[in-house]
């Protein structure tokens, strides 16, 4: 039944109207009667109807007025308009109202009753199309865990590279699908791979797998919570973790979350997982290449320690001549410091395919050249006689040129980088102890510098995140909070000379702003520079002496 109320000032007409249309029959139920607009509307404040049959000219408020007024509490009730023959000017306002018809008095029942017809219809017909909204609405509602899946899926596939898809395309399908990821903020992509999860799932049944894994997804919502992101499940079974990466030490981040993860897998699903992490970036075009990236990391079993299945990309990808030198320099000079003669044989094996690339013979046997005296960078700190073949670098070329072919030149090499190998595990702390020494070596030497974590990353040969993350793994501090600790230290020794002044104090180990230094000493010594250095000349004057 649909609601319907009457308004009219005649008395007469209400009650006409009340007892001589068969209003059960079309499916119209009266809930009230009123004589003026003003009672009208003040029931409609407090009760919806579905049709108002009302007069148009009546005291105190008149029917234009309460439907402008009823629309707007509610947009989709029906109007059916009475009139007298004098009203021509009111009804020409009444249809702008968008009335679904109006009837002149004296009321024609007949006419009314077409009219209440075809009211009734269009109600049916609204009615039968919000059914079907809200069908639809409920389906988008069950499917959107769905949806929001396969979206986030495409964005790991080819979808920038040919199909003309742009970044805002992608955007305002990530708004509508209510995926909280932004073009212009910093990310990083963590691929958590499950060891054993078809053993988990193997008595299961098809929806049973569905709901198990939307936990998996949700527990890991439910981690990321505190740092912005999003998590999904891959087509190849993989939980792809999308992580907010906006803080400046989101690397620290990266590791309290994929502990977590391990953590609550372990405990919650009886699953062993193994984690990768992808660098820091920035726009929708990079996730794929970042989730390439973790995966990479995890393939080649790049992990941090272990007893810790966290894998991060050491290395950054390169290309060219120029490249391959730079990537034979990080990978063989890591592998040789690691004392793993297998990662030796590996890198080594990898420099030699970048140099069979190569396209002239020159190029070749220059390359090959810069392989065999690339040890020499780490062996300054030793005395010559402990060198081995390189205590003299003259002979070893000798004897490279003498080799008679590849063949030889790469068993001397082999067998020099072996050496080298040795000689740094029997001197040097293990890897990856001898990493962070020289990180924390490259600090305190500079400090006063503009140091960046990629710029640290690239002295150590290493991708940045792998770094940072590995930095505070072993260290327990971020390699942002290492670099303060480190000038807070040498502002103290300088503040000890009171003929350099406060300010010269800061730009001496590293700040441009004064007030900046001065704020964060104060944070971690609990006193201003100032006041550090009026303490110190205190307990440096003779006992009795006074200014």
């Amino acid at each position: 039944m649909y609601r319907t109320i009457l308004v009219d000032d005649e008395a007469a007409v209400l009650d006409g109207l009340r007892r001589h249309v068969d209003w059960k029959s079309r499916r119209l139920s009266v809930e009230g009667a009123f004589s003026n607009g003003r009672d009208a509307f003040a029931y409609l404040s407090q009760n919806a109807v579905d049709l108002i049959i009302t007069d148009v000219r009546m005291p105190y408020m008149d029917g234009i007025e309460l439907v402008k007024r009823a629309r707007e509490i509610y947009p989709g009730v029906k109007i059916l308009f009475i009139s007298g023959h004098a009203d021509v000017a009111y009804l020409r306002d009444a249809l702008k109202l968008d009335a679904v018809d109006y009837i002149l008095k004296s009321i024609d029942l007949e006419e009314l009753d077409r009219a209440l017809e075809r009211v009734v219809g269009l109600m049916d017909a609204q009615r039968k199309k919000s059914l079907r909204f809200s069908e639809m609405e409920q389906r988008l509602s069950e499917n959107m865990p769905i949806l929001r899946n396969n979206r986030l899926t495409m964005l790991l596939r080819d979808e920038f590279d040919e199909s003309g898809v742009s970044a805002e395309d992608v955007a305002r399908d990530l708004r509508f699908l209510g995926i909280p990821l932004d073009d212009g903020v910093h990310y990083a992509v963590m691929v958590m791979q499950t060891v054993n999860r078809w053993v988990v799932i193997s008595d299961m049944t098809e929806r049973e797998r569905y709901l198990f894994d939307l936990k998996i997804v949700k527990c890991c919502e439910e981690i990321l919570l505190n740092y912005g992101g999003v998590c999904f499940m891959d087509r190849q079974n993989e939980f792809v973790l999308i992580v907010n990466a906006e803080n400046e030490d989101c690397e620290e981040d990266f590791l309290t979350i994929a502990q977590q993860l391990r953590a609550s897998m372990s405990e919650t699903f009886g699953m062993d997982v193994t984690i990768g992490i992808s660098d820091r970036f920035s726009g929708l075009r990079r996730i794929r290449a970042a989730f390439q990236s973790a995966c990479e990391a995890i393939r080649k079993g790049y992990l941090l320690d272990d007893g810790l299945p966290i894998s991060v990309n050491k290395y950054e990808e390169v290309g060219n001549i120029k490249d391959a030198r730079e990537r034979a320099q990080r990978e063989i000079s890591q592998a040789i410091t690691s004392g793993d003669a297998d990662a030796v044989h590996a890198a080594l094996e990898r420099a030699l395919s970048d140099m069979r690339a190569m396209e002239s013979e020159d190029e070749r046997e220059n390359f090959m050249i810069f392989l065999l005296l690339l040890p020499t960078g780490l062996l300054t700190d030793l005395e010559t006689g402990e060198k081995g073949s390189y205590a003299s670098q003259r002979r070893l070329m000798e004897r490279f040129l003498l080799c008679r072919d590849r063949q030889e030149q790469t068993s001397l090499l082999t067998q020099s980088y072996c050496e080298v190998t040795g000689i740094l595990a029997r001197r040097s702390a293990p890897w990856p102890s001898a990493l962070i020494r020289r990180i924390t070596q490259t600090i305190s030497q500079q400090y006063m510098n503009h140091l960046s974590v990629s710029t640290l990353a690239q002295s150590a040969y290493l991708s940045p995140t792998y770094m940072c993350v590995l930095f505070k793994q072993q260290t327990g501090k971020t390699v942002n909070e290492y670099i303060t600790i480190e000038r807070i230290k040498q502002a103290k020794r300088l503040l000890a000379d009171p003929n350099i002044l406060l300010y010269d104090v800061c730009y001496k180990v590293g700040y441009l702003s004064p007030s900046y230094f001065s704020k964060l000493f104060k944070k971690m010594t609990g006193q201003t520079p100032g006041e550090y250095r009026d303490e110190i000349c205190s307990a440096r004057k003779p006992a009795g002496k006074h200014d």
